[in-house]
């Protein structure tokens, strides 16, 4: 389970809400806010530094199947953690370059990201959109790239 908390420009198209009727669920929600509020965000500090990138074009989202790794299994944006010495927005343009062999252009900042796990692993994620890509998609064994229709991220 993962505490996450943070500020992020509302990407092109609709957020989905999913609704919650059972009452475990609430219960779920209910224990994840609670830990939340007991975290000490004042003097909260990362464990590692992190991107995501989210390609936008003509009204699509370029996101990832994440294949192995942080987040296994998942849908999400290009990205992973920073390597020493490296500026945020050269990770987001390694991680997209590795992970599905584009690389982006015209990346902008669209907010950062705090996650805390239960285990007490603090992951700070800087998140960046860019207006398109250059080269040609591969699918490797860290990614396989999906283009998506923004109304319809899954």
């Amino acid at each position: 389970m993962v505490l996450l908390a943070g500020t992020l420009r509302q990407l092109p198209g609709r957020v989905k809400h999913i609704p919650c009727d059972d009452s475990s669920l609430r219960v779920i929600i209910a224990t994840i806010k609670h830990n939340v509020a007991q975290i000490d965000w004042a003097n909260w500090r990362p464990t590692e530094y992190a991107t995501l990138c989210f390609v936008l074009r003509d009204s699509q989202i370029l996101l990832i199947h994440k294949k192995r790794g942080l987040g296994a299994g998942k849908i999400n944006g290009p990205g992973g953690r920073l390597e020493p010495g490296e500026t945020a927005i050269q990770a987001a343009v390694r991680e997209t370059q590795e992970e599905i062999g584009v690389t982006p252009v015209g990346l902008e900042e669209a907010g950062i990201l705090h996650f805390e796990f239960l285990d007490g692993y603090k992951l700070h994620v800087s998140v960046f959109t860019a207006g398109d890509c250059e080269g040609e998609l591969i699918e490797t064994p860290e990614a396989k790239p999906v283009w998506k229709p923004v109304g319809e991220i899954p």
